[in-house]
Formats: structure tokens, sequence, C-alpha cells
């Protein structure tokens, strides 16, 4: 069935058209005898996997050369016929470039887009999710802010993302196989906590944290220091004695380590 720019889906039409044609208005519940090319729907001697919309529905509208192109095109199918089992699916296509393609796919328990989801109640339509090759990224207000894909959660370290929570139980939660690292939120004065809810056993290989360390005494001036935080790091025997440095107030000081 082809709809003109004219014709509005509207009331239903006898059982047995295959195009209300004019300028009605019209919808096509069933198609009987099918032409060549349209699937019938009716024919249980032809069980429907292919069926399209009561036969294939296209809306044609004309390009600037006055061409009349299959603007919307309209499937509907059923992807199990099975008596009492019956499962449909509706599938539609768009232009792009000249050239039709899916759309939208809606099925009972799924709904598939093209490669890119955006929110028709925003107002410049700049905040959407945007497929690529085995990647979903999400853009707000037309910026890249994050994205997932096998290597897990990347923020965008350009325009500062962050991971933030709030509430007083809520918190950032990392464990593997040989640690943990917890970040608590304010309702538990906001403390890190390193490793498990356990006393470690004097044997154990796993599970420490770790900072770093230099060949020697340290000398730099740490840069971009959170306010409220000290910077230390340790020094190893290739120093006199090993020590536990600490920046504060502008300088090192450190304690003997034995």
């Amino acid at each position: 069935m082809s709809l003109d720019a004219s014709l509005r889906v509207g009331a239903s039409v006898p059982t047995g058209a295959q195009s209300p044609g004019g300028n009605g208005s019209g919808t096509v519940e069933s198609v009987t005898g099918a032409a060549p090319g349209i699937v019938d729907n009716t024919d249980p001697a032809n069980p429907v996997v292919q069926a399209q919309f009561g036969a294939d529905t296209t809306v044609k509208l004309p390009n600037s050369g006055a061409a009349l192109v299959d603007a919307l095109h309209l499937i509907a199918s059923l992807t199990n016929n099975a008596p009492g089992s019956e499962a449909s699916k509706w599938l539609i296509r768009l232009l792009s470039g000249g050239v039709q393609g899916d759309a939208l796919s809606i099925e009972p328990n799924a709904l598939g887009v093209g490669d890119r989801l955006y929110f028709l109640n925003d107002a410049g339509q700049d905040t959407y999710l945007q497929r690529t090759e085995n990647t979903i990224s999400f853009f707000c207000a037309g910026v890249f802010v994050a994205a997932v894909n096998t290597g897990g959660l990347l923020l965008n370290p350009s325009i500062g993302a962050q991971l933030i929570w709030a509430g007083t139980t809520a918190g950032l939660y990392y464990n593997s196989a040989t640690g943990r690292i917890s970040v608590h939120s304010a309702g538990t004065v906001g403390n890190v906590q390193l490793g498990e809810d356990a006393v470690m056993d004097t044997a154990a290989t796993g599970g420490f944290p770790t900072i770093p360390q230099m060949a020697g005494p340290p000398t730099g001036v740490p840069a971009n220091v959170p306010a409220g935080q000290v910077p230390m790091v340790i020094s190893n025997p290739g120093d006199s004695a090993s020590k536990l440095w600490f920046f504060l107030n502008g300088v090192w000081v450190s304690t003997t380590l034995s």
C-alpha cells in the first residue's frame, strides 16, 4: 500500500482492499489476493514471517525535483507464527542520504534505534546517546561526557567529568580478587577504605595499599594538589636511609623508617 502526502491514515477500509487511493483516509487491516511482491497475511497456507503492515506500507513525498520518494516505510512481521505463541515486530525505515535504512525497531521486550537516541523535549536535542562500533557515548549540551565499551567506563578528562554521588549511604565501591577500595559518602564522614572489612592474615600476599617510591629525597614541587590533601612518597634504599616523605606547607618533611 502506498500513501501520498495528502492521505490521512484514520478509519479502516474493508478487508481485501489493497490501496485506499485518492485523497481519502483509511488503514489496511488485512490483504487478500496479494499482488506480486506483497505477502498475503491472511492465507493460512502462507504463514506470515515478513508481512508488512497489512501489506507493504510506504509514504511517498515529493523531493525538490518533484519526484516521489519513499519517505517512510512501515513493516510489521511475526517473529513467531505458532498459534497461541505469536510474537510480532514493527520496523520503521526512513531516508538518509537518499537511501532508505532501518530507523526504529519495536519488539515486545526490545526497542532498537539507529546510531543516535535523543529526547524530543530537549529544546536543542543536543543531549543524546550515540553509538559507534562497540561503544556507547553520552553527550550533554552537545559535549562528549562519557563512553562505555569493552574496556569499561571512560570519562572525558578535558571537561573535568567526574563520578558524583549523594545521600547518606551511597558510595563508590570497587572489588577484585585481590583487594578493595571503598569511597564512602558524607554519611560516613567521607572515609576512604583500602582493603577488606576484616583483619588481614599475617601471611597475606595481597590486599595491600601502595604508595610511590623514588631513588632519593624528593625535590620537585607537587602541582594540582586538591585542597586539604598532602602528597607523600617513600625514598627507597638508594637514599642513605629509607624515609616516608610528606609535602607540608610548601616543603618536604620526612620520617626515617626502620
